[in-house]
């Protein structure tokens, strides 16, 4: 099993600026059947650009972050 997550701020649209984005669509990937999409919200505190590094993120365990952007940083 996979899990996808697309950046989707607008919960539509693949979205730039993966760091300052809050909503993202997960899609689960089970050999040839993929599932569908649940909105991950996030509070600003948790947008990627904010991480520490400490603790769990709801996205950890991902594999596949797909984003129409991403700066150096991430």
């Amino acid at each position: 099993m996979s899990l996808i997550a697309l950046t989707c701020q607008n919960r539509r649209d693949i979205t730039l600026h993966a760091g300052r984005c809050r909503n993202f669509l997960i899609y689960t990937v089970e050999g040839p059947q993929i599932s569908e999409p649940r909105l991950l919200e996030l509070p600003v505190e948790s947008s990627l650009q904010h991480l520490s590094g400490e603790g769990p993120h709801p996205l950890d365990g991902g594999d596949l972050l797909i984003s129409a952007s991403m700066g150096q940083g991430l």
